[in-house]
């Protein structure tokens, strides 16, 4: 389609007209989706509202003039999402015998009750009446701008009760009719400097608030419009500048006005896709537009066949520009992203049950009743990873402990003593009195408290028997000890010299060495590589004798006399090629080398 059918003067006009204003037009609202307003017939003719069409630009604007188009509309969003706005309006009409006198006052009542909020508008004339376009920025939710304006008005209305109306317009009757329920995904108003379609084609105007009693409805039109702009230049960007940052007041969102509102832009059905597609299942386009509204990345109530027409169009494109495209489809129609299946599933990890109440029920019932202190000490053990039993009675240990450590498995039976020390009664026997009849590896007996007698520690070597204290089990079960390192602690003896070695090994022995090393090895390693970036093909490489050499000149500036070892070395390396630590990876060649990632 084209211009044929208006008269040649007005196709003129038209085009004239918006070769001079679409880049003001494309300045005032960016890069965001638009409404043309067509005139299939002529401008006597029927008015077409189009679909939206994303996003405004120069280009688009002329494509849509060669179709009838010769006005532009659009809810004005922050470019990139539809949901949130950039600019807002207050649009004002008079109403059947409203004159332009009131159309005057009513502009600039509701601009004082803009200001007390402390926000400022720009003017422009629409044709009939008065547009406020109200710059705001951080993008607010458009439910949001329409809660504070329907205060904004409020506020007006109660300034001037006989000047305004809310009512339909037919009721609105010699009145200013205001309406703010346009600021709306797929909603808005005519732009600041596109035509209204009329007998005349106004020009919606901006202009400043000094001239408001200067300038009026019905007096800028395409043909003399270009005076004016040689005259005052864009009003409407020199508000902007002037108005500079302000922000949305705190609001409560208010109703959309329309029950309908389905639009969402190309870009968001897409980064919607994606995202939901970045786990490498595959999945239909219905099944992706759910997980979308789901995690709140499309609106609900939207047209679902959106979403395969969008990624189907996509995949159109990528493929003629001979581009790699994010996504595919597979032979069943379903989508997923361009690698390799991965339809494995994403396991959460258990979560564990705290511990505290668990040591809270060993120390309440450490004093007795017996059985009731068995099976609490039984209960720390099942937390720590044990596959923990009760047992008691007569003839039968208290408790029986199995390691699930496959092949590494091991027994250990318990015996509990509550309130008694080892000095005053000496039953340590009693532990391994069952250890041949249940095959245990391991016996363990556990007190309140120990007394730490000579006599005790003898009996405990004499008849294989591991001493404890609930102090004991606790500090175990705080550090969170695995089930491979315990086995140490069940050795005969008292608990508290195993423990205490234990203890200082994990917080000082070859697990923090390597740790450490490995985070002086990334750092420096690092470094040396950002200071040879200059260096092409002659950078060096990091090799286990090199990170040696870093690492000890590091740990001599700290002080320590101790060098890093070979091995040491070489465990750091390969902690830091892990995939899931991912810092460095290995080069080829036969030294070793690796090279720092991040």
């Amino acid at each position: 389609m084209d211009l044929e059918k208006l008269d040649p003067p007005t196709q003129a006009m038209v085009l004239a007209y918006y070769t001079a204003t679409a880049p003001l037009i494309a300045a005032a609202i960016g890069r965001v989706p638009f409404k043309p307003i067509y005139c299939p017939n002529g401008l006597g003719g029927d008015i077409v509202r189009g679909h939206t069409i994303e996003p405004f630009d120069i280009k688009k604007a002329r494509w849509c003039l060669h179709r009838y188009a010769v006005a532009f509309e659009s809810w004005t969003p922050i470019e990139g999402d539809p949901l949130r706005a950039r600019l807002a309006h207050v649009l004002m009409r008079p109403i059947r015998d409203a004159t332009e006198t009131m159309v005057r006052e009513a502009a600039r009542t509701m601009r004082d009750a803009l200001l007390r909020d402390r926000v400022q508008s720009i003017p422009v004339l629409n044709g009939t009446g008065i547009t406020l376009w109200i710059p705001l920025a951080g993008g607010p939710p458009y439910a949001n701008v329409r809660g504070w304006l329907h205060a904004v008005v409020a506020r007006a209305m109660e300034a001037q009760s006989k000047l305004f109306s809310t009512r339909p317009v037919s009721e609105s009757k010699g009145r200013i009719h205001v309406w703010v329920s346009s600021n709306a995904t797929n909603q808005g108003c005519n732009l600041p400097y596109s035509l209204l379609i009329s007998d005349d084609l106004l020009v919606v105007t901006p202009i400043a608030w000094d001239e408001l009693e200067t300038c009026a409805n019905g007096q800028f039109r395409p043909d003399n419009f270009e005076q004016r702009l040689a005259g005052v230049g864009d009003r409407f960007a020199e508000a902007l500048s002037a108005i500079g940052q302000q922000r949305l007041p705190k609001s409560k969102p208010a109703p959309e006005f329309f029950e309908l509102r389905g639009y969402v832009t190309r870009g968001r059905w897409l980064i919607a896709a994606f995202e939901v597609l970045s786990d490498g299942r595959p999945r239909s386009a219905g099944d992706i537009y759910y997980e979308a509204v789901k995690r709140d990345l499309l609106p609900a109530g939207i047209n679902k066949n959106n979403m395969d027409i969008q990624l189907r169009t996509y995949l159109r494109h990528m493929l003629a520009d001979g581009r790699r495209p994010r996504v595919v489809q597979d032979l069943d129609h379903r989508w997923r992203a361009n690698h390799p299946a991965d339809d494995w599933p994403v396991l959460q990890p258990a979560p564990r049950p705290p511990l505290e109440p668990v040591l809270e029920n060993l120390r309440k019932f450490q004093d007795g009743p017996s059985e009731a202190f068995e099976k609490a000490v039984v209960d720390v053990f099942g937390w720590m990873g044990f596959v923990a039993t009760h047992l008691g009675g007569s003839g039968m240990p208290d408790g029986q402990l199995d390691a699930p450590l496959g092949p590494a498995h091991y027994r250990v039976l318990v015996e509990c003593k509550s309130a008694r020390k080892p000095s005053q009664t000496p039953d340590v026997w009693e532990a391994s009195e069952h250890k041949t009849e249940y095959k245990a590896d391991y016996c363990m007996l556990i007190y309140p408290e120990l007394a730490g007698t000579t006599r005790g520690e003898q009996e405990a070597k004499t008849h294989g028997v591991s001493i404890w204290s609930i102090d004991n089990l606790e500090t175990a079960a705080k550090r969170a000890l695995d089930l491979w390192t315990m086995r140490a602690l069940f050795e005969p003896g008292i608990v508290d010299d195993h423990l205490e070695e234990l203890t200082w090994e994990l917080e000082h022995g070859a697990t923090r060495r390597i740790r450490t090393l490995a985070d002086i090895i990334a750092s420096e390693g690092w470094h040396a590589q950002y200071a040879s970036a200059s260096a092409v093909g002659d950078a060096p490489r990091l090799t286990v004798e090199a990170a040696m050499f870093l690492a000890d000149a590091r740990l001599q500036v700290a002080g320590s006399a101790t060098a890093a070892t070979r091995a040491e070395v070489e465990a750091a390396f390969a902690h830091l090629c892990d995939p899931l630590v991912n810092v460095a990876r290995r080069l080829d060649g036969v030294d070793g080398a690796i090279v720092i990632v991040q």
